[in-house]
């Protein structure tokens, strides 16, 4: 199986639209599942369905000029088609059943399992995946930190904190509670620092190496 190429979008305009995209969308997720509690179902099917067509475009426009493919050495655009199907799927279903692995602990909610397995239907089976999965549980752990630092350090008010925090999913997740934590938010900025980070060159962040 072939790596990811460096080449991953057409041109630069259409990696910032996709980046644009995906960004808005897991920012969306971020900001309702932290109002309410809850990532709607809805939604997460509209990130994961976008996220296909996302990437059957970009890879059949990829096949049309020629250029190297994930799968495929090279190809025409029905093969570029399908190779970024192939692609964003194994995606979703890698990063879903790495989730799911967490949700059997008891590790996140089942809104988070979704939102990143419709996050790999972005991204695609590549290590950027694991990238954006480490990051979001790094950030995770700085900001469930941060509200604790912020909320003092007595006998009372930490036990009242991690209480708090052992209900931030689920049935019993409080969208009032002001020290409640999810993955969506620490999802939403890992998924745009990485694509960012991954994708500087072809977004004319930096110059490429000569």
């Amino acid at each position: 199986m072939a790596p990811v190429s460096r080449e991953f979008f057409p041109d630069p305009i259409v990696g910032w639209v996709y980046c644009t995209c995906i960004g808005l969308l897991t920012g969306v997720a971020a900001y309702i599942d932290t109002q309410t509690a809850k990532i709607p179902n809805r939604l997460n099917f509209l990130i994961l369905g976008t996220g296909l067509i996302a990437n059957i475009i970009r890879s059949g426009w990829m096949g049309s000029l020629d250029k190297p493919l994930w799968l495929f050495e090279t190809g025409s655009i029905w093969w570029g088609m399908i190779d970024g199907l192939i692609f964003a799927t194994l995606g979703f279903l890698v990063a879903f059943v790495g989730m799911f692995a967490f949700w059997l602990f008891g590790l996140c909610g089942g809104g988070d399992v979704k939102l990143l397995a419709a996050v790999g239907g972005w991204i695609g089976l590549s290590v950027h995946l694991l990238f954006v999965w480490l990051m979001s549980i790094v950030a995770l752990f700085l900001w469930t930190l941060l509200r604790i630092l912020t909320r003092g350090f007595s006998p009372k008010t930490l036990k009242k904190t991690v209480h708090s925090l052992s209900q931030q999913s689920g049935a019993n997740a409080n969208p009032r509670n002001p020290v409640r934590v999810t993955y969506s938010l620490p999802i939403a900025v890992a998924t745009i620092l990485v694509l960012l980070w991954v994708h500087r060159y072809e977004l004319l962040l930096v110059a490429p190496p000569q």
